[in-house]
């Protein structure tokens, strides 16, 4: 972890993202902070069906990605997945730049666009759970 959080600093960044796998299949986010050496964020998503990117037919880099959220219970997660990652939140879709739209029909879905398209660029994410590691219960 060490070697990662020194890249991580290197690179002007204060977060990394940690996707944990089950048997080849992406299951779990975790969050590292570096800013000060480096330690884990009280916080984890549980994934469900994840659709990669090279899976769109889709090779994009994203810079300067907001989060967007329709309804409550995406706006909940909208608001977690802000203060784990640092990336900011949207009050309205964006009409240009890249956006990481979170709806909440049936289950919790996370989907990455470049407005001003609709097209999906990104990885999509089910989320089945999200909350704390530690402390009291589950936001998701």
């Amino acid at each position: 972890m060490k070697d990662l959080a020194s890249l991580a600093k290197s690179l002007g960044h204060t977060r990394v993202l940690i996707v944990n796998s089950l048997a080849g299949q992406p299951k779990e986010l975790r969050f590292l902070d570096v800013t000060d050496g480096w330690q884990w964020l009280d916080a984890r998503v549980e994934l469900g069906e994840v659709k990669l990117q090279r899976d769109l037919g889709q090779k994009v880099e994203l810079e300067g990605v907001k989060i967007y959220a329709e309804g409550q219970r995406a706006q909940n997660l909208a608001n977690f997945l802000g203060e784990s990652s640092g990336l900011p939140i949207a009050d309205k879709l964006p009409g240009t730049g890249a956006v990481t739209l979170i709806t909440s029909d049936d289950d919790l879905k996370l989907q990455f666009q470049l407005r001003p398209s609709s097209e999906t660029v990104g990885p999509v994410l089910r989320i089945t759970s999200f909350g704390r590691l530690h402390g009291e219960g589950r936001a998701g």
